[in-house]
């Protein structure tokens, strides 16, 4: 989904450059070793798996500042609609009645 997003957004004119630029980010070389390493069995050194590892764990905490820095730029009253938040709130209500209902049957029987 990520290479089909970029290649949609990007503003080059020329498709196979395009791709070739996609092919060639950093995050796709990543998953180029990782496939390699998977496929062949490679032992990684203890010192690099435990750096990956530690860098692993502090992953989610960076991506939340990431996305708050990013929201504290944005303009709440212009990102949705009275209509769009209506049409999600709404389905997500009812759901979560009939889920609760659901559970008081079976409690019930």
């Amino acid at each position: 989904m990520w290479t089909a997003g970029i290649s949609y957004f990007t503003d080059e004119g020329d498709k196979k450059q395009a791709l070739k630029k996609v092919l060639a980010h950093p995050c796709m070389i990543a998953v180029y070793i990782g496939l390699i390493i998977i496929i062949t069995g490679i032992q990684i050194p203890m010192v690099l798996l435990d750096t990956v590892r530690s860098y692993s764990n502090c992953t989610t905490a960076m991506t939340m500042m990431y996305i708050g820095t990013i929201l504290t730029e944005i303009n709440f009253k212009t990102l949705a609609s009275p209509k769009q938040i209506y049409f999600a709130v709404i389905p997500y209500v009812f759901y979560q009645e009939i889920k609760t209902l659901r559970k008081c049957h079976i409690m019930i029987r």
